[in-house]
Parts: structure tokens; sequence; C-alpha cells
């Protein structure tokens, strides 16, 4: 499954999940969720609901490993000063929002559940290294950074569309908003990349 395949799937099936969660269909406020929702439970049997700040650290943390791993497969076989400067920042970034999600769910003792849609996304994160592995090179540098700039893309429609809304831990709400501005800056610099080793648009 491609990143951008998953990334459809998470908006098409959570999405709903998280319409039923809210009642109200209005977002909810950081720092007003009871102590089950920051507890990331919810339900019978402490199973999670959507949305609770758990599921979303759960999917926040897959998405930040994927990136870095997939920057990590390539970072020693790319070509171009543009795509190995990208893959060290995405490595850099990514690898700091992955703290800071983990740091935000230690100091609030929110717990992680077992995620389908975490393992979905280590699964695709798994499946893009493999389709990568054969390439190098200009070849390389190419596939990288188009994945790149869609992977991008979809994950920043993730965050506004399904995790965003759902989050309620004040520093949760933090790493989700710093999310948004890495993903930004990174789209940035991956178009530019992508532009000076394959022209406009990928051509």
């Amino acid at each position: 499954m491609t990143r951008g395949a998953l990334a459809g799937l998470l908006l098409a099936t959570a999405l709903v999940a998280c319409s039923a969660h809210s009642s109200t269909g209005a977002s909810p406020v950081a720092g007003e969720a009871d102590a089950a929702d920051d507890a990331g439970e919810g339900g019978e049997g402490g199973v999670a609901a959507p949305c609770s700040d758990g599921a979303i650290a759960a999917v926040l943390e897959a998405e930040e490993n994927a990136d870095v791993d997939l920057a990590m497969a390539v970072r020693g076989r790319l070509e171009s000063a543009g795509a190995v400067a990208f893959a060290e920042k995405e490595i850099t970034d990514h690898t700091l929002l992955l703290l800071q999600v983990q740091g935000a769910v230690r100091a609030d003792a929110i717990a992680v559940p077992s995620s389908d849609d975490a393992d979905a996304i280590a699964q695709s994160a798994k499946l893009a290294v493999q389709s990568l592995a054969p390439l190098s090179g200009a070849a390389l540098d190419r596939a990288y950074l188009a994945w790149a700039v869609l992977g991008h893309l979809e994950e920043g429609a993730v965050l506004d569309r399904l995790l965003a809304p759902g989050v309620r831990d004040v520093r949760v709400a933090a790493v989700v908003g710093h999310r948004r501005e890495i993903l930004a800056e990174h789209q940035t610099l991956a178009l530019d990349a992508q532009a000076r080793v394959a022209g406009s648009c990928g051509q």
C-alpha cells in the first residue's frame, strides 16, 4: 500500500469514527478532556476511543517513525545535494517531533494504545523502503522526492482533517501545531529539490 492509499484509507474510515465520537460535531478544546480521554481510554474495557489523545499520539509516532525510517534508508544512496539535504532535514526534524510526542504522553500520563492505523503506517513505510531499494542515483532522487511531495500533502490532510479536530491534551496539541509547521516547510523544500533534480512537476 502506498502512503497515498493509506492516507485515503485513514480519511475515509477514521473520520467517520471521529464524527461519531463527537456528538456535537464541534472540535474539542485542548485541555478540556476528561481523565479517561486524556489517558487515551474510553468505552468498555478501557479500549481507546476514536480520536482520543492516546490514539492520536499513536498515529503521530507512526508517522514520525515512517518519515525518519525512509529518509535513513535512502540517505547514503542519494545523489543530488538537494535530495541529500532534504533527507537530513527529514531525519532531524521528525526525530525531534517524535521525541516531543513521547515527552507529551509521558508528562501527561497518556496511554498510547495499539493502533491498526499506526500498524498500517509502519507497514506502508516498509513497502516504500522496499520499492526504493533497487534504485540509485538520479532515479532514486526523483522517486524519493516524488514520494516526499505527495506524502507530505497527504500527511497534512490527515493532520488537519483527522488528528487536529480530536486533540484535547495541551501538550499533544502543541505537537500537532509544530508538525503542521514542519510539514509545510518540508513540502516547500521537497518541491524545490524536486524541481532542481527533475524539472517542473517532476518531468
